[in-house]
C-alpha cells in the first residue's frame, strides 16, 4: 500500500507536490502523505526548508480581528461609496451582502448592505461618517439666482418624479424612485427646475 502511494506521488508533477505540501489539507490527503511528499521534493532538489518557512510566514501574516457594522445602506452602490470614503481616511472597510443586493435588489432593500470595519477602528469610522454627513467633505455648490427676485439665497432640493417612479415600478416590478432637482428661493419662495 505504501509503495503504491509512493508511486502515485512520484508520478505527480513537482508543482502539484508543492501545492500538496503547502496546503497540508488533511481532508484531501492522509497524514502519511506529507512526509512522503517532503522526501520526494527533497530528492527533486526542491528547497523544502524554504517552503516550510514560506508556509509559516503565510500564517504569521494572517490577521484575524472582529469586525463591527458602522453603517447600513439599501444599495451596494451607496455602501461602496461609504467604504471608499472610509478607505480614503485610511480605515479598512468591507461590505456584507454586497452581491446579494446586486442580484436581488428587493433583498438589499430589506436587509441592507452593511459597512464593516475592525472593532478598534469603529469609533474613528463613525466620526468620519458623521463629518461627511455634516457636510465637511461636501463640494461647494454653485448658486443659481432666483429668476423672479434675483436673490442668491436659493437651495437646490431633490424632487421625486412620481409618474416616473410609478412607471419604473410597473416595468421593473418594484418601485424605483426617480429623482430630479429643483431650486427654491428662500427670499420669495419661488420654485423652478
Amino acid at each position: 500500500m505504501a509503495d503504491d502511494l509512493r508511486a502515485r506521488l512520484d508520478a505527480m508533477s513537482t508543482a502539484d507536490l508543492v501545492a500538496v505540501f503547502r496546503s497540508r489539507n488533511v481532508e484531501e490527503w492522509r497524514a502519511e502523505v506529507f512526509p512522503l511528499v517532503e522526501e520526494i521534493l527533497a530528492r527533486r532538489r526542491v528547497d523544502v526548508d524554504g517552503l516550510k518557512a514560506a508556509r509559516a510566514m503565510e500564517f504569521e501574516k494572517t490577521e484575524y480581528a472582529p469586525v463591527e457594522s458602522v453603517a447600513s445602506f439599501s444599495t451596494a452602490l451607496e455602501a461602496n461609496l461609504c467604504r471608499m470614503a472610509l478607505e480614503e481616511a485610511q480605515i479598512r472597510a468591507w461590505l456584507s451582502t454586497e452581491y446579494l443586493a446586486d442580484v436581488a435588489p428587493h433583498l438589499g432593500l430589506a436587509i441592507g448592505v452593511d459597512v464593516l470595519v475592525r472593532k478598534d477602528a469603529a469609533e474613528a469610522a463613525r466620526e468620519v461618517l458623521a463629518s461627511i454627513k455634516a457636510g465637511a467633505a461636501a463640494m461647494a455648490s454653485e448658486v443659481e439666482p432666483c429668476p423672479k427676485c434675483q436673490s442668491d439665497e436659493t437651495d437646490r432640493l431633490p424632487a421625486t418624479d412620481r409618474a416616473s417612479t410609478i412607471g419604473a415600478g410597473i416595468v421593473a416590478g418594484i418601485p424605483l424612485p426617480q429623482h430630479d432637482w429643483r431650486w427654491k428661493c428662500r427670499s420669495c419662495g419661488h420654485q423652478w427646475e
